[in-house]
């Protein structure tokens, strides 16, 4: 990356309150060398991006240079806005940190029941957790344990103001593999009936399937073929 930045011009700027202005490159500079180049189908080919390719390991593979890396941003937007897709154990590890939790599955109208901040506990695993969300539209509460057991398919119980409350857990898992939303057989989500089971005909997508397919939206992407990519390198730095 040091490469890219070496032709940048440098401008004044002062950090702070500092009183004396410090010579930095200009990062806002743009050259629209790239841009003009990118409807035109001639200067490029595709390359879909394997499972743990670096951006210098392909600029390698394809140029025989780590260098011309950052073209790769400059000539696909959704790369650049969305960064470079992560390998499956990475994104698997982000998830599980987004999504840390468990979720329980409940076919009953669950508004006066469950809040969040109550803690409740499972009748037959003796699992306890803290309700930190709820999806009523999917019948669904999302615990965060607070003991080393793990909740099951069970009848689950709190006492709020000497009141007991208690449903059944028709199923339960990980926060991260449970269902973000349902699709039907074309793609298109769908709405469900909480209280009833899920079709057969309806695919439960994952909060892990969801960030799957935004990560392989941009695994395919475009780059210049190898005639012209010292050029355009060219072209771009004598233009800075």
């Amino acid at each position: 990356m040091s490469r890219y930045f070496k032709n940048f011009p440098q401008v004044e700027y002062k950090f702070g309150t500092e009183f004396d202005s410090t010579l930095i490159q200009d990062l806002t500079v743009y050259i629209d060398i790239i841009d003009q180049l990118k409807d035109d189908t001639t200067s490029y080919g595709t390359y879909d991006i394997l499972d743990g390719d670096r951006p210098d390991q392909v600029s390698f593979k394809l140029y025989g240079t780590p260098n011309y890396h950052w073209t790769f941003y400059y000539l696909n937007d959704k790369l650049r806005r969305q960064g470079w897709p992560l390998s499956y154990s990475e994104l698997t590890k982000h998830v599980q940190k987004l999504y840390p939790n468990r979720t329980l599955v409940i076919r009953e109208h669950l508004l006066t029941k469950f809040q969040v901040g109550e803690t409740i506990t499972g009748s037959t695993s003796a699992a306890t957790g803290l309700v930190v969300r709820r999806n009523l539209d999917l019948g669904q509460i999302i615990v965060k344990p607070t003991n080393n057991k793990t909740f099951q398919a069970e009848v689950i119980t709190n006492t709020i103001d000497g009141v007991t409350n208690s449903s059944t857990v028709v199923s339960t898992s990980l926060e991260y593999l449970s269902a973000h939303h349902y699709e039907d057989a074309s793609g298109n989500t769908v709405d469900i009936d909480p209280t009833q089971a899920v079709g057969a005909e309806l695919v439960e997508k994952t909060y892990l399937n969801r960030y799957e397919l935004e990560n392989d939206n941009v695994r395919r992407i475009k780059v210049f073929t190898t005639d012209l990519i010292s050029l355009v390198v060219e072209k771009f730095e004598d233009e800075l």
